[in-house]
């Protein structure tokens, strides 16, 4: 037995039936055909920022530059295997400088400078005559000699007189000895005259104490 379809609402009249159906189903077509008001759709594929030509472009130079850079390393590769190679183990080289020129220069100019203040130095006047110390230390020593003998004679004289005395005696005479020969040599050395004819005593001779006996 074939059944109808049921009505969404049930009323008791037709009419009021078939109206509230007509109702309900635009309501479900508006429904339907409503747009929704958040944007639940994948974003655009923007092809120019997925694919970047100019870092494809760099990287196949790149890539072709180690190509070329491997080849000719393998050609020097299977030269040197071919031959015995342009290069060899032993260290010839040589020590040089970057800056030998400059310090040369500078070495001659030093040289130069020093043989300048070198002719200066030989051809200046002394400011101090040596040769006059000389004479007077030479006139010095001539005194001294003369002195040291002098005084040598008279105590070997001296010796020889108090042996036969006795020993305060001796020693008496000796004392009184003693005094007269220093002033005898305190008036010898206040007595000697330089080349200039001016009295001049010795750097060297003390001042002499005046003894009275």
């Amino acid at each position: 037995m074939h059944r109808a379809p049921q009505q969404t609402l049930s009323c008791g009249k037709e009419c009021l039936q078939s109206t509230w159906e007509k109702a309900y189903q635009k309501h479900r077509k508006k429904v339907r055909s409503a747009q929704p008001i958040v944007d639940t759709r994948a974003p655009l594929f923007l092809s120019h920022l997925h694919l970047n030509l100019k870092k494809l472009k760099l990287e196949e130079e790149r890539l072709s530059v180690i190509v070329r850079d491997n080849h000719l390393l393998l050609e020097k590769i299977s030269c040197i295997m071919r031959t015995r190679g342009q290069t060899t183990n032993r260290n010839d080289y040589t020590h040089r400088s970057l800056n030998r020129e400059k310090r040369e220069q500078e070495l001659h100019t030093v040289q130069r400078d020093n043989k300048i203040i070198l002719g200066r130095i030989t051809d200046s006047e002394p400011l101090y005559r040596t040769q006059r110390w000389q004479e007077d230390w030479a006139r010095t020593e001539k005194y001294r000699k003369a002195l040291a003998e002098y005084c040598g004679r008279q105590q070997t004289c001296q010796g020889k007189r108090n042996q036969n005395l006795r020993p305060h005696q001796a020693w008496t005479q000796k004392v009184k000895w003693e005094g007269r020969t220093q002033n005898k040599n305190c008036k010898k050395k206040t007595s000697l005259r330089s080349n200039n004819g001016e009295m001049a005593r010795l750097p060297w001779a003390p001042q002499c104490p005046s003894h009275h006996w």
